[in-house]
């Protein structure tokens, strides 16, 4: 396995974390719910500023651009940021490493 997928793999989620806020299971629920029916309000639910119960939407859904942010902060090659940065973007998913670390993401054990 190519050494940059082995570790976007270990780290794509990386962007999940911050130290004052936590993404719950009910936000998970919800960015599924209101991404499919009401994606004006997830997206205001959402904004990068959010506070308090809010920024766990915030993180499920900018976790993949923050990821590789921090993935860079901590020295990752611009690869592995990359591969973080798209791990959730089907547009680029043409790139075969990014289909088998989208691949192993969506997978459930």
């Amino acid at each position: 396995m190519d050494r940059d997928l082995l570790i976007a793999a270990l780290l794509h989620d990386i962007g999940k974390w911050h130290p004052k806020g936590q993404i719950r299971l009910a936000h998970r629920v919800m960015r599924v719910v209101l991404g499919r029916f009401a994606p004006r309000v997830l997206n205001r639910l959402s904004s990068q500023s959010a506070k308090g119960w809010r920024r766990g939407f915030a993180l499920a859904v900018h976790h993949p651009r923050l990821g590789a942010e921090r993935a860079a902060d901590l020295g990752c090659s611009p690869r592995v940021c990359w591969l973080i940065a798209h791990h959730e973007d089907d547009s680029a998913a043409h790139d075969p490493e990014l289909q088998r670390l989208m691949l192993a993401d969506r997978t459930t054990l």
